[in-house]
């Protein structure tokens, strides 16, 4: 439903409903400490690392232990980081 414009390659995935995206599925309660659902359900769909939309914003999430290792060093060069505003206040 909704195609940002970009200069580059995004990863698979599904960008949800409008506005609202795939935020129901994320937050949906989870009773144990492995991968969520949510996660784990993408991963054997789309791969380690897919596009998302939560929170009404387009969102790329990775699982992949180097890729993340890389992302965190380059922090605020290569890629644009976002937290939720509740992560920010904790």
């Amino acid at each position: 439903w909704w195609n940002p414009k970009c200069n580059g390659n995004l990863p698979p995935g599904s960008m949800g409903w409008p506005l609202l995206g795939e935020t129901i599925q994320f937050f949906a309660p989870n009773t144990t400490w492995d991968t969520p659902p949510f996660v784990k359900e993408r991963m054997k769909r789309y791969g380690s690392i897919f596009r998302t939309n939560l929170v009404g914003r387009p969102v790329i999430v990775s699982t992949d232990a180097d890729l993340n290792n890389m992302i965190f060093q380059q922090e605020g060069q290569l890629f644009q980081s976002w937290y939720p505003d509740s992560f920010t206040e904790v």
